[in-house]
């Protein structure tokens, strides 16, 4: 007796996509084609049979996942648009739409993940272009659609990430509250960043990631890097975590005071702008917010440029240091 087609995890791939098989690298409309009525109707062994091991471990890892639902991890090297064709081959009402897809290829099988399969959530802020700004990242996905003969395949990340969700929220040895929990950053702003982790995807602000204000993230951080964060909050009924960075290291104003004592000089870099202000960072990663010297005008500065500044006092209340520039270095 044949084995029926599971057809759960198709549900949420682009509407109703009828077949990988129908997705083509171009934006004109494809073709229709024969397709076979379920991937287990396949001979399998003879469509592998000339397959060299690289190629055979890859499909194999492609087919598991498919039958079982298993998660699998891979790179996004690109993010390439695409004619998908939906509805299903006994309706009338079958048309085609352009979607884009982030491209997985672990070894030549190329594996397609639709933006709608991209996030857990719908994701305020995160449009289609924001896919652009993912390659390099690294992704968990679940195999959804196979065309064996057309060597492509459609996975859905939000599949995987709801797996991983409900084991790092339900499992009884799993992170608590102020544990150390790794992270997979995602994409990277000048000012944010999103990360992966536990099955969550987190928009983190500068005020999140660092004590020190950074002119641009993109500088020290990239899509595919992993990061520990600290675990600040779980709610298990809500379903929502938060995470720190920067707790993850003592705040640099602790203790401060001993290594710049009032009125010393000292070099600083530069980092941002605030409020009038100019947030200059010292070799310790303090931060001390200045304001220029009569006779500097804001124009003759700017993020980057090395400075000598002079400490004016400490605001132990919001854990703050003043101080004013004196010179450009």
């Amino acid at each position: 007796m044949p084995r029926k087609r599971n057809t759960d995890a198709l549900d949420g791939i682009a509407g109703t996509v009828s077949s990988p098989a129908q997705v083509q690298g171009s934006t004109e409309t494809p073709e229709k084609k024969e397709l076979p009525a379920s991937f287990y109707d396949l001979d399998i062994n003879e469509l592998d049979r000339d397959l060299s091991p690289e190629q055979r471990e890859e499909w194999t890892d492609i087919y598991a996942s498919y039958r079982s639902r298993a998660p699998l991890n891979g790179v996004v090297i690109g993010v390439d648009r695409h004619m998908i064709s939906t509805g299903g081959s006994d309706t009338d009402d079958e048309t085609t739409k352009e979607i884009v897809c982030l491209i997985i290829m672990d070894f030549r099988v190329k594996v397609m993940i639709p933006h709608t399969e991209v996030w857990h959530e719908p994701r305020s802020g995160l449009s289609e272009t924001a896919l652009w700004s993912m390659i390099g990242a690294k992704v968990d996905y679940v195999i959804t659609h196979i065309d064996r003969v057309g060597d492509c395949a459609l996975a859905s990340r939000k599949m995987a990430l709801g797996f991983k969700r409900n084991r790092f929220i339900s499992n009884r040895n799993g992170a608590k509250v102020g544990d150390t929990v790794s992270c997979n950053i995602m994409l990277v702003g000048p000012k944010s960043m999103t990360v992966e982790c536990g099955g969550f995807d987190l928009r983190l602000s500068q005020r999140d990631i660092s004590y020190t204000a950074k002119d641009d993230l993109r500088k020290e951080y990239k899509p595919g890097q992993e990061t520990s964060a600290k675990l600040m909050k779980l709610d298990k009924k809500a379903n929502t975590i938060e995470i720190s960075i920067k707790e993850m290291n003592p705040n640099p104003f602790d203790g401060a005071e001993r290594r710049h004592k009032l009125g010393c000089s000292r070099a600083a870099i530069i980092s941002g702008t605030y409020a009038g202000g100019v947030f200059c960072r010292l070799s310790d990663d303090t931060n001390v917010l200045c304001n220029y010297s009569p006779g500097y005008f804001a124009e003759k500065f700017y993020v980057g440029d090395k400075v000598q500044v002079t400490i004016r006092y400490f605001d132990y209340r919001k854990k703050q240091i003043f101080g004013r520039i004196t010179s450009k270095l």
